[in-house]
């Protein structure tokens, strides 16, 4: 089988993202299985033999987004999506026992959340919650041009956290589709025990139960504690291999967040020179070693405060615009369409709470 994967937008910085190679195998099945030679899926991915046996077990972002660019053209099968947690074991056995081993169903969730990083750093989640409730937003990192196969992917680990630990309790979990699967909604209600609505405004899944604070009753405490924490320390050393631009973006990111009109660059350059203890020189300097500059860094900050901003506060767009430094409502409008491809308002209406 012979494919072409058409040109994909790749957000500024997304190459310095990762995912879990163990995803790898599982989007490899699926070309094989739609009749793709091998040779051709590594070709068309950029995907090479390091990458299949990369000791750290981590691939890179913009590649990952060519394997589900490619992924979109090929058939969907209903058997790809997992019916039990212990299916998850082979590739992820840490992050298995945990979730299947939580206190309660709320907890399993939140766990799930906790350590998405280790699965992958490309698209995001957001969770709310309340009493007997809680809602997981996904979010595509390259925008709206995806199908939603990665939303269910990810809504069905939760949805299996979720039945595991509710361990036979009622719950009505709804999701929320903004594309379709090619696969019928009556065929995947009755096979995975969900309402589904596509051409939706969010990926959203949706769960509401009396139970989600109720005891799970094998609960084991000391394997709970035991998994945390290797879970812990595997996040630690993913955070380790960060590159000094990622690390200054972590300050930027946390300075953007804390501080009042954050959006000066120069004040900002200022202060992450003084966090670092080195001469504005320097660190200019280790940043163009790493092919970044420092406003490009800054412009990539200053884009996902306005989209975080968006998703998770009331703020009205006028006073958004002020908090991150622009000088009116239609110059944030102008940067946010440049970055994200629509105006703050719809981006807002679409994904917002």
């Amino acid at each position: 089988m012979r494919c072409r994967v058409l040109t994909l937008p790749m957000p500024d910085g997304i190459r310095y993202k990762t995912v879990s190679v163990e995803l790898l195998p599982l989007f490899m099945r699926r070309a094989l299985g739609a009749g793709m030679s091998e040779a051709d899926f590594l070709s068309l991915t950029g995907i090479t033999a390091a990458d299949l046996y990369n000791g750290d077990g981590r691939l890179s972002g913009d590649k990952h987004l060519r394997i589900l660019n490619l992924c979109e053209r090929l058939p969907l099968d209903i058997d790809d999506f997992p019916l039990a947690l212990d299916a998850l074991y082979a590739n992820f056995p840490a992050l298995t026992a945990l979730w299947s081993n939580c206190a309660t169903p709320r907890q399993g969730v939140n766990a799930y959340v906790e350590n998405r990083c280790l699965l992958g750093e490309v698209d995001f989640v957001r969770l709310t919650q309340g009493p007997g409730r809680i809602v997981l937003d996904y979010v595509n990192e390259a925008g709206l041009g995806r199908s939603s196969a990665s939303a269910f992917g990810n809504f069905n680990i939760v949805r299996l956290i979720l039945r595991h630990l509710l361990d036979g309790a009622a719950a009505d979990i709804q999701l929320d589709l903004q594309g379709g699967l090619g696969i019928a909604v009556s065929e995947l209600e009755e096979r995975f025990g969900v309402g589904i609505r596509f051409g939706q405004p969010h990926n959203r899944l949706l769960c509401v139960s009396d139970a989600l604070d109720a005891p799970y009753r094998r609960h084991n405490p000391l394997a709970e504690r035991y998994f945390r924490e290797c879970l812990s320390e595997a996040r630690g050393q993913l955070a380790a291999r960060r590159s000094f631009m990622q690390q200054v973006e972590a300050v930027l990111e946390t300075r953007m967040r804390a501080t009042p009109n954050g959006g000066d660059c120069a004040r900002a350059l200022a202060d992450v020179c003084e966090h670092f203890a080195m001469s504005r020189w320097t660190l200019l300097r280790r940043l163009k070693e790493e092919d970044c500059t420092f406003v490009s860094l800054w412009t990539r900050v200053r884009a996902a405060e306005a989209k975080r901003l968006l998703l998770e506060t009331d703020y009205a767009i006028v006073d958004i615009s002020d908090r991150l430094g622009f000088l009116s409502q239609s110059s944030l409008s102008r940067f946010f369409r440049a970055q994200w491809g629509e105006s703050p308002q719809r981006f807002r209406a679409l994904h917002g709470r």
